[in-house]
């Protein structure tokens, strides 16, 4: 087995959905050895899609069943395909079968206006290349049953790409955290300037009320200052929203800590994050909390993008 990725010592954690492996095994499968590659990418649920030969196509039960017990989300691509590098002196033409698939493809090509099939093209007709002594004949055509020897080395395969996930993850792990303290430090720029929120409102607010008075010759009472000041402070007071982002953080914290599949409720996690800030921007007048807040939602925006790959 020579996978692609590095086995082994992948540290435990939460995998990512991206990764790539193969090997090969020379079991008497069709025409001998074959070639099994498996690579995967992001998706909502565990999604297997197969390319297959001929003789092995109706096999995919076997090997989605594999994939189903080792891994929880990502869309699978299940490669198999005859070794080219291996020899394989069993594999003869059968003639009957050649002249009548070249003069088939010929008449179709003809009709369709299309150059001549080379002998290539002939040759990869599912039955043109016959097998002689153990294994299955690709004349045969498709089986339900998956032949062992594939089996295993679909399984061996298949702890490569946890492996090479898994240091993946890892690495989104790592990345993840430090957007996290990212935020934090956001959340706690903003907290710290929010209370001087309604004391600079109070001295704007006595300032002006002070010079429309005096134009005026009227005076303003103490208790008009407190009721005004008292409603702009709990309009604008966003320490509900600081607190709770704060918490979905520590959340996020743990549930790394925690490993496993955990890609859809950090992403769930996520988004009320992004919500507490929008509302945080909504609620707060001042210019340097907006800044911040641009700053906090790309954050929260990058780390959408991280997490959307771990699983």
């Amino acid at each position: 087995m020579a996978p692609a990725a590095s086995r082994g010592n992948a540290p435990k954690g939460t995998p990512s959905m991206t990764g790539s492996a193969w090997g090969r095994h020379g079991g008497e499968v069709g025409r001998g050895a074959y070639v099994v590659e498996l690579r995967s990418l992001n998706g909502r649920g565990l999604t297997a899609k197969f390319r297959l030969p001929y003789e092995l196509v109706g096999c995919e039960r076997g090997i989605e069943e594999r994939l189903r017990a080792r891994l929880a989300r990502g869309t699978v691509f299940v490669t198999v395909a005859r070794d080219a590098d291996g020899e394989d002196p069993a594999s003869v033409i059968d003639p009957h079968r050649f002249a009548a698939a070249a003069s088939h493809l010929a008449e179709l090509a003809r009709k369709a206006g299309l150059a001549t099939p080379t002998v290539r093209d002939v040759l990869i007709v599912p039955g043109v290349l016959a097998t002689q002594g153990g294994g299955r004949d690709v004349r045969d055509g498709p089986t339900d049953d998956a032949p062992p020897e594939l089996l295993a080395a679909v399984d061996a395969v298949i702890g490569d790409l946890v492996a090479a996930r898994e240091a993946e993850g890892a690495t989104l792990v790592t990345a993840i955290v430090a957007l996290l303290s990212e935020l934090e430090r956001g959340i706690a720029t903003v907290a710290k300037r929010a209370p001087l929120l309604a004391e600079r409102y109070r001295d704007k607010l006595l300032l002006r009320v002070k010079e429309i008075l005096d134009a005026n010759g009227a005076r303003l009472t103490p208790a008009d200052v407190v009721q005004q000041v008292a409603l702009y402070a709990d309009k604008a007071d966003i320490t509900e929203e600081l607190e709770r982002l704060q918490s979905h953080v520590a959340r996020a914290r743990a549930m790394l800590g925690g490993g496993g599949s955990i890609g859809r409720p950090l992403e769930f996690l996520i988004q009320e994050m992004l919500r507490e800030v929008n509302t945080i921007g909504s609620k707060s007048p001042d210019v340097e909390i907006a800044h911040e807040v641009v700053s906090m939602k790309t954050t929260v925006d990058r780390l959408k993008e991280q997490v959307a790959n771990l699983e």
